[in-house]
């Protein structure tokens, strides 16, 4: 049976959109690489780029395009500083 243009854009849309648990999973390696990096050095600021931030992640999802720039103060810390 023929569908619609809407129900086919529908069906699209749904096989596009990635599960909640991978949504889970995205943000919290993010956060993870954010603590990970923030830990290890000296981040006066950062911003995040990316499917990611745009909310446009398709699936399946095999990476998430993510970048997380971050701008280091003056000097990188000395292990005991750490």
């Amino acid at each position: 049976m023929p569908i619609s243009i809407v129900q086919a854009f529908q069906t699209l849309k749904t096989n596009l959109e990635i599960a909640d648990l991978q949504a889970e999973t995205v943000s919290a390696r993010q956060q993870n690489v954010r603590k990970v990096v923030g830990d290890g050095l000296s981040v006066s600021d950062s911003f995040l780029t990316g499917s990611y931030k745009r909310n446009t992640i398709i699936a399946p999802l095999s990476e998430a395009d993510m970048l997380r720039s971050s701008f280091l103060n003056q000097g990188i810390p000395q292990s005991s500083d750490v």
